[in-house]
């Protein structure tokens, strides 16, 4: 049954999917008040000289390309 801000986009014998109408705000709140207190950040980037603290997760849930490096056996994906 679906709550505030939710309605069922597929259902089917066994499987209801709710789409909430806040979730996405409310993750991407989430991770911009851990980045700013700089908590659970869980990989670095180097760019240039520059050093630049982030979270895979949501690297991997923005880029294919980060998706790929972050999951696969890549050589950057490990610190030189």
């Amino acid at each position: 049954m679906p709550v505030a801000n939710q309605r069922c986009v597929m259902s089917g014998a066994d499987v209801e999917v709710y789409l909430s109408q806040v979730h996405d705000g409310s993750v991407s709140s989430g991770f911009r008040t851990l980045y700013e207190e700089r908590l659970l950040l869980d990989v670095t980037l180097l760019i240039e000289e520059h050093h630049f603290q982030a979270h895979k997760a949501l690297l991997a849930t923005q880029s294919d390309y980060f998706r790929v490096m972050l999951s696969a056996d890549m050589r950057e994906r490990d610190p030189h």
